[in-house]
């Protein structure tokens, strides 16, 4: 599949203009994003090929994984994502140049499209669906655009927490502790 890049302006401009026709941005560019991160997982399976020697993708040491997902997505500029792993029970995708992200120009996290895309594209490479939430952005005004993946429980508690004006942390953070 041919890849078609699109402006990060374009992006920027879709949201407000949803927005202000009294359309959820979610509701729309969150498939849109799947869409893309479906395309996207497609390209991974070649890409470990030839960055890692490996036939088969699913055979990636998880310690390679991050590096190889901050490359892969760099690349085709989506900006520099660093994975965490918050000990097993969840893992936070952060990054501080998300090409989605329009600082300072939301009240709430808005990189619906960049998260429609990470969910499906890490949902294909792990071989099922996974639970996925955008807990911190930079058009929101944080200094990173964040990303939770974890049980449907954890990112259902998260969503909660972030509803009430609470932290996604304190979902996390008790599970991590053990």
């Amino acid at each position: 599949m041919p890849t078609l890049p699109i402006a990060p302006a374009s992006l920027h401009l879709l949201r407000l203009r949803l927005e202000s026709e009294g359309v959820d941005p979610a509701g729309i560019l969150t498939p849109a994003g799947a869409a893309t991160g479906h395309a996207l997982a497609a390209r991974w399976t070649g890409f470990v090929r030839d960055r890692a020697g490996l036939e088969d993708a699913a055979h990636l040491d998880a310690r390679w994984f991050g590096p190889l997902l901050q490359e892969f997505l760099a690349a085709d500029g989506w900006g520099d994502v660093v994975t965490s792993d918050l000990a097993g029970t969840a893992v936070l995708l952060e990054s501080r140049n998300a090409a989605e992200a329009d600082p300072d120009s939301a009240t709430a996290p808005g990189c619906h499209f960049t998260a429609g895309m990470l969910a499906a594209l890490l949902g294909d490479i792990a071989g099922e669906s996974l639970a996925f939430l955008e807990v911190s952005c930079r058009s929101a005004g944080d200094d990173a655009c964040g990303f939770l993946v974890s049980s449907a429980e954890v990112i259902a508690a998260a969503s909660d927490l972030l509803a009430a004006g609470g932290s996604w942390r304190e979902a996390v953070d008790p599970l991590v502790r053990g």
